[in-house]
């Protein structure tokens, strides 16, 4: 089951020149959109380090406030078959308090999709990276672009040296032939590698992850579409040198309820085959099977958005393991006025290891998160958020209490109006 990297690297890059060259055909007729965006923000916090209720007292929570510059700018072309759009992102952070110093940062994210549509052919890729401060990157928050594919980073939650940087690379290729009006063949590559800049410490290690994956999709009628997908996986973790293989068979199927809203589900079986190896350096190889399972709902309206996911799938994690995660997304964009608007979501987890191989790594975790913004003009709005979250590692020995943060934002955004709404990234 190991994959072939060579193979698929190159057939990615073949991929990538393919559609880059499409989109280069049809440059003359399309012009960029750019799309300016400024986010300044004052944000007060009661829990910066994340530290758990029952830590010993030198190690108290204390509030403190600090001010937050996202500059970010959104760059589109389009042609009659496809679209190229990238989108560059500085985050800063900045203390009132020096003794917080340590939590200030300087955040890079990268985000590029593009796709372009043959007579019966479609290919594709959506591409990410992110280089963020520990404080930002191991917890997971909600994405409020709801028709947007966002990759799992394999966070922990894990703080004890905060003062570290995350790198992150995702990149997935992907191709559909249409076989038949209503028959596609679907090919996905995934690309995941993250490391740390301080090392690989504290409850965590990088990773590298490759997936592969095949999809027989077919439209039942004009409504209902199922799906038959095999993926193949190889994780393995740089310190404790685990390696996890995966292969997994699943279903899906997706039906309109009625004008607004769309059902999903899908469900299948995995096995894994894995080689672990403990502290003193001792390889332990055997497999373990296990089960995903998904339903989902969508809901889309002139004024309103909502995704609705019940969800419990394997993942790979900067613990070393690939974990198995269950999990409920709610996240819906709300437009009350032409100038008042709200996105609101809620993401609960519970991760554990797959095949319970190290119980100490279990991990609840819990964020509710309310973003508003008033339109002063049409591309300048008064903007205002809070977030609340909660974790406990209920199998640990050193640090096994409850965690609680809250944060309170509040500034002014500007967006640059955009010549025509991109479509999304598949």
């Amino acid at each position: 089951m190991m994959l072939n990297h060579g193979r698929l690297r190159a057939a990615a890059a073949s991929i990538g020149m393919l559609l880059a060259g499409g989109l280069a055909e049809r440059t003359a007729h399309a012009a960029w959109d750019f799309v300016p965006g400024l986010d300044i923000r004052a944000r007060g916090e009661d829990n910066p380090r994340y530290i758990p209720d029952n830590a010993p007292p030198a190690l108290k929570k204390e509030s403190t406030s600090s001010a937050i510059l996202d500059a970010s700018v959104e760059m589109a072309t389009y042609t009659d078959r496809g679209s190229l759009i990238f989108d560059p992102e500085v985050i800063n952070y900045q203390y009132s308090d020096k003794s917080y110093n340590d939590l200030e940062s300087t955040d890079y994210y990268f985000t590029g999709s593009g796709r372009y549509t043959w007579e019966k052919a479609v290919a594709g890729f959506v591409a990410r990276f992110t280089r963020e401060h520990l404080a930002a990157a191991e917890f997971s928050s909600i994405d409020f672009n709801l028709d947007q594919q966002n990759p799992d980073t394999g966070d922990t939650g894990r703080t004890a040296f905060i003062d570290q940087y995350r790198n992150f690379y995702w990149v997935s290729p992907y191709v559909i032939f249409n076989i038949s009006p209503r028959n596609a063949l679907r090919f996905d590559f995934a690309n995941y590698d993250t490391s740390y800049s301080g090392g690989d410490l504290a409850f965590r290690t990088g990773y590298k992850d490759r997936v592969l994956t095949t999809s027989l999709q077919r439209n039942v009628d004009e409504r209902t579409q199922v799906a038959a997908v095999m993926t193949v996986e190889q994780f393995k973790a740089d310190v404790n040198t685990n390696d996890f293989r995966t292969v997994t068979l699943k279903g899906t199927f997706t039906r309109p309820v009625n004008q607004l809203w769309t059902f999903n589900m899908g469900a299948g079986v995995l096995r894994s085959d894995y080689t672990v190896v403990d502290l003193l350096n001792r390889a332990t190889t055997s497999a373990t099977t296990d089960y995903v399972i998904n339903l989902g709902f969508r809901k889309r309206s002139e004024r309103s958005s909502m995704n609705l996911d019940l969800i419990r799938d394997v993942f790979p994690s900067s613990n070393g393991f690939a974990v198995v995660r269950r999990e409920i997304d709610w996240a819906m964009n709300v437009q009350f006025t032409q100038r008042v608007t709200m996105d609101l979501g809620v993401r609960l987890q519970e991760t554990k290891t797959l095949g319970n191989l190290n119980a100490t790594s279990d991990r609840n975790y819990g964020v509710v998160t309310a973003e508003w913004d008033w339109a002063i003009k049409p591309v300048l709005f008064l903007v205002g958020g809070v977030e609340w979250l909660s974790q406990k590692y209920p199998n640990d020995i050193v640090l096994p209490g409850q965690t609680y943060a809250t944060s309170v934002t509040f500034g002014i955004r500007y967006r640059g109006l955009s010549k025509r709404n991109p479509p999304s990234a598949r």
